[in-house]
């Protein structure tokens, strides 16, 4: 019996993972109306849905700073992305975002 539980419980945590994606790419944007996030990969754009549960960093030198943000205050506007996403109810969502912000102009 206890075979049979560790069993099922390793099934469903692997289950999990596998439905996690991972994507890297340069930030479009950020809309805070549509709850989107927008990445260019290899020149095509990818739009991705995140939540208020959503985390986002801002990585500088290596090291992660969380993201607070109202409306589009306090929003990187470009810089490269990587995403973390998992499906709820079909969909996928962005679980965390950690952005490495552009130089500024």
């Amino acid at each position: 019996m206890r075979k049979l539980v560790c069993a099922v419980t390793m099934v469903v945590m692997f289950a999990g993972v596998a439905l996690a994606e991972e994507y890297q790419g340069k930030l479009v944007k950020i809309d805070p109306d549509t709850k989107t996030i927008t990445i260019n990969i290899n020149e095509k754009d990818i739009i991705l849905d995140y939540t208020a549960d959503t985390k986002f960093y801002s990585v500088i030198k290596g090291e992660a700073k969380e993201l607070k943000f109202k409306g589009t205050k306090g929003l990187p506007k470009s810089g490269m992305v990587m995403v973390k996403t998992e499906k709820k109810d079909g969909k996928e969502i962005v679980t965390e975002a950690r952005i490495t912000p552009g130089k500024k102009k």
